[in-house]
């Protein structure tokens, strides 16, 4: 049977963080829309970054979709998603543990990093670090394998607003504080730079195509 902290946990926690990521959203775009920014730091030490960048973007992508293939394959009691979901989680979780690790050292090792850094830099990669430790540490030494089926439809139940936190109260301890983590990190999302991702670059799609030409001269 569920506690009091699964009912908080995983029956009010989730629409608090919902109410707080739309809210936030709104909030900036509407009221403070020119600090919808990523306040961007790619010009220093640029080279370090190059590929921890990467890894980081396309990671948290890979990841997003990886839960996609998880809370479908759930809902169907489909162990093929699910195994799709485990492998993609295992790789992109990875190359986002990189990511953060060297986005981190960089901004404590660059003092031009530190300068411009503020503290929702170093609490977002520590949410990240955190959330993505505890769960490459779950399914890699914990060898935990179809958790999918529980969580997609406790998911899906607080979608049509009827949270049925008993399918929670048997997981464990890591489970829940990777969940718990996942959803403060929403709810915080919006009130900092990550605010950014919300604001999808559609013209990319029809603009015109930019030529960039690298010119070298020899001097002598």
């Amino acid at each position: 049977m569920p506690n009091l902290w699964d009912e908080i946990l995983f029956g009010i926690l989730p629409y608090v963080a919902a109410a707080l990521f739309f809210g936030g959203a709104i909030y900036r775009g509407v009221v403070r829309p020119l600090e919808w920014s990523t306040r961007a730091s790619g010009f220093f030490e640029r080279p370090s970054m190059g590929i921890a960048s990467l890894a980081l973007h396309w990671g948290i992508i890979v990841l997003f979709v990886a839960h996609l293939f998880g809370w479908v394959g759930g809902l169907m009691g489909s162990m093929t998603m699910s195994q799709i979901f485990y492998w993609m989680g295992v790789v992109a979780g990875a190359s986002v543990l990189y990511g953060v690790l060297a986005a981190l050292i960089r901004r404590i090792m660059v003092p031009e990093m530190r300068a411009m850094s503020m503290a929702e830099d170093y609490i977002l990669l520590t949410f990240l670090l955190v959330i993505v430790i505890l769960a490459l540490y779950q399914v890699l030494v914990g060898q935990l394998f179809g958790l999918a089926l529980t969580v997609a439809p406790w998911l899906s139940s607080v979608f049509q607003l009827s949270p049925d936190v008993k399918l929670m109260s048997g997981l464990t301890l890591i489970i829940k504080a990777h969940i718990t983590l996942s959803l403060l990190f929403i709810a915080y999302w919006p009130y900092t730079k990550m605010v950014h991702v919300l604001a999808l670059p559609w013209r990319y799609f029809y603009r015109p195509y930019l030529t960039v030409r690298l010119y070298r001269r020899m001097v002598r």
